[in-house]
């Protein structure tokens, strides 16, 4: 009996082979470990600054974002600083250098606001985003 052959009278069996393939490559794929899932730390940090009232983009970056990034430029391992504001929001980019260690450069940051928040307009609200990417594997 040729191979041909093999394969149209016996179609249950070969059927059965391919399913049975299929589901071990299924069942290898959820088993196999992360452990080489890159452990990725994004070098950047927001604070975001949101206006109780109604404020022009040019109100709050003179009162707000302003006094925020002459506080937050003292931070080390400083790559670059980027700002916007819009109506009744500003949000300022704190790009680091590679191999900054971003949990420690959040808690700087974070005094470094809570410093600044207190010369700020008390209509300001103002907090501070990082985001961790091993959340978001998970």
């Amino acid at each position: 009996m040729s191979t041909g052959n093999l394969i149209i009278k016996r179609k249950t069996f070969i059927t059965m082979i391919f399913l049975g393939l299929a589901m071990l490559g299924v069942i290898s794929y959820t088993l196999l470990p992360v452990e080489l899932f890159p452990d990725v730390e994004l070098p950047f940090l927001i604070v975001r600054v949101n206006s109780f009232q109604q404020s022009d983009p040019e109100t709050i970056e003179k009162e707000a974002i302003i006094p925020l990034e002459g506080a937050i430029g003292s931070l080390e391992n400083i790559d670059s600083i980027e700002s916007y504001a819009d109506p009744n929001r500003g949000m300022i980019f704190i790009y680091f250098k590679k191999g900054t260690n971003i949990k420690y450069s959040y808690l700087k940051l974070l005094e470094k606001v809570n410093g600044a928040k207190s010369t700020l307009p008390s209509n300001y609200f103002v907090n501070v985003i990082r985001i961790d990417t091993q959340q978001m594997a998970n």
